[in-house]
């Protein structure tokens, strides 16, 4: 190459880097002459209201509903919810926002007051609304900033995350991911480190209530530079400087998340949810998960707790995965707002999303968050349409509302009762073993043992290998004094989950109602070995061994019960009942 050729190479490489970095400026300038989140707030202070008042107004028919479903273990059944160590420093939940709320909310109103958990999740979504309102209108305006809040607070998809009391936990990660996303916009358009400071404060609050999803945060952040320019000098400038101690927090958290991944994905994985393999066929969950959520979007009409019955055949599943991804290309190419919308959408979604069961493959509370990116979808596409025919997009901007206002109205009445709960579930997911598992054991409450019968039975039919339900229903046959079929249901159950400790606990209690020491004997050590320090399976024993009149060995094992246990009142009570009854025949 001669040296004159070099010099003109160089010198348009010159000219070129120049142009980047006015474009560079062109695109900081902009940013920064953005109206503050406050500023469009006041602005806009009219609009919000009236969306205040209709927000409640559309979950009214919510707030009187009553506890259901996990409600019970974590609220209205839980010995410890006015504990405030327990609130506090858990430690599965240390600082879990989900969990101080309900000892908050249970401390001034009581745990056994529904009404004031369900008040305090809907005001949760007002200020949720109100937040994503500000961050569509800082990015793309306050025409799309109304029009996405509008279908956003009238969806039912969010009515999982705001009715159950239970799916508020996903509100709370919502409000962590947006408010961290929008501060670290703040910083890229000021500059100022306390934004920087504020997007990690975030971060962690969401990381304390849910180990894996804050992280999409990150991809968020990520979204967002390409969306601005991640190539612009200036910009590099104001990310570069943090981003070695960004990712060496981010390898940190994911090093401290993975015991409590592990312990989800034992929850997800164990009981009468067990499975083969703790992954997910990438070939079955990706297309139909998508699928399933594109559908549940844009035509939501089969609302569930339990989403396992997939309408659509596995080639249409597909098919509707590559035309998204297609149109994402496409997106990429021809709309950066279009591509910003979508990739909102799935990049909250990806750590639900993920090949290990984390999560179920499908949930509707999933996708609160990730909802706001198609809400975004929606309102350029209407913007698109009325800038070309005025009249058409705000009629089906109206029907949209409407049809999404009627669903919310309805679906939030699914979640009144348990039992209305229970018999919509296994309507939509009769293929669910976990809905008719719950719908029995709703019967079961309700005092109605053959539908509690049949409901367990239905499970296992569905799943033949579902321990807990042989159990679930040995557990009604005890109620009803059939010993012989419940004997039969516990060892059942116990042949296809040896772990499943409780069902020894069953069976010996079983066999001291038939006068079967032996048997209770048996059942009693199997429980030792499999379950050496739990409290109880001393217990057990030592109840075995008073039966037997082996007073000394059953005093022996109560007071390792004590030992393990202090806090064990029937194990305490027992003891003194032996001692006392020692101490007669010594008097004797």
């Amino acid at each position: 190459m001669s040296q004159k050729k070099y010099r003109k190479l160089r010198a348009m490489a010159k000219v070129k880097e120049e142009k980047t970095n006015e474009v560079g400026l062109e695109v900081v300038n902009d940013i920064t002459k953005r109206k503050s989140f406050w500023d469009l707030i006041k602005k806009n202070w009219g609009f919000l209201l009236l969306l205040i008042i209709g927000t409640v107004l559309l979950y009214l028919n919510a707030q009187d509903g009553a506890f259901v479903s996990d409600d019970y273990a974590t609220i209205s059944q839980n010995p410890k919810i006015l504990d405030v160590k327990d609130a506090f420093f858990n430690p599965a939940m240390t600082f879990n926002s989900m969990h101080m709320s309900n000892y908050f909310v249970s401390l001034v109103f009581g745990n056994q007051n529904p009404i004031a958990h369900h008040v305090f999740s809907l005001i949760l979504y007002l200020i949720f609304l109100v937040i994503a309102f500000g961050f569509v209108a800082k990015l793309f305006g306050e025409k799309i900033a109304i029009i996405t809040s509008l279908i956003f607070a009238a969806h039912p998809i969010h009515v999982e995350a705001v009715s159950w009391i239970s799916g508020r936990i996903y509100v709370f990660i919502g409000l962590y991911i947006l408010l961290g996303f929008m501060a670290f916009i703040n910083y890229i358009e000021t500059g100022k480190l306390k934004y920087i400071i504020w997007t990690g404060v975030c971060f962690i609050l969401g990381y304390l209530t849910d180990r894996p999803r804050p992280f999409s945060l990150v991809l968020l952040i990520l979204l967002y530079m390409w969306y601005v320019g991640w190539n612009n000098k200036i910009i590099k400038e104001r990310v570069h400087r943090f981003m070695p101690y960004i990712w060496a927090s981010f390898v940190l958290f994911v090093i401290f998340a993975i015991p409590f991944i592990k312990i989800r994905i034992n929850a997800v994985n164990s009981g009468y949810n067990f499975s083969e393999s703790i992954f997910y066929n990438p070939f079955f969950q990706y297309p139909t998960g998508l699928a399933k959520y594109l559908q549940i979007l844009w035509i939501p009409v089969d609302m569930t707790l339990y989403h396992t019955l997939y309408v659509f055949e596995p080639w249409l599943n597909w098919l509707i995965t590559l035309l998204m991804l297609g149109c994402l290309i496409y997106f990429y190419i021809k709309s950066k707002k279009y591509f910003f919308a979508w990739m909102f959408m799935l990049l909250v979604l990806a750590p639900s999303m993920a090949p290990i069961k984390v999560s179920w493959l499908v949930a509707e509370r999933y996708m609160f968050l990730g909802s706001l990116g198609f809400c975004m979808f929606l309102a350029f596409l209407y913007e698109d349409i009325d800038k070309r025919i005025k009249v058409v997009a705000p009629i089906l901007l109206t029907i949209l509302l409407m049809f999404y206002c009627v669903r919310t109205y309805l679906r939030n009445d699914d979640w009144q009762t348990n039992h209305k709960l229970w018999v919509r579930t296994v309507q939509y997911s009769y293929n669910s073993h976990n809905a008719w598992n719950n719908i029995g054991d709703d019967y079961d409450k309700l005092g109605q043992m053959d539908n509690a019968i049949k409901g367990f039975g239905q499970s296992y039919v569905v799943k033949p290998n579902y321990a807990d339900a042989y159990h679930n229903q040995a557990n009604i046959f005890f109620k009803i004094k059939r010993y012989d079929l419940a004997r039969a249901g516990y060892e059942k159950a116990l042949s296809y989950g040896p772990g499943l400790y409780q069902s020894y606990i069953s069976l010996t209690q079983v066999a001291l109602f038939q006068n079967d020491l032996n048997g209770a004997y048996g059942y009693a050590s199997k429980l030792l070995e499999v379950q050496p320090n739990n409290s109880q399976a001393h217990y057990v024993m030592g109840v075995v061994m008073a039966q037997a009149g082996k007073m000394d060995e059953a005093k022996k094992y109560i007071n390792q019960a004590l030992k393990l246990n202090p806090d064990f009142v029937q194990a305490r009570t027992i003891l003194q009942q032996l001692e006392m009854a020692t101490k007669g025949k010594g008097s004797s």
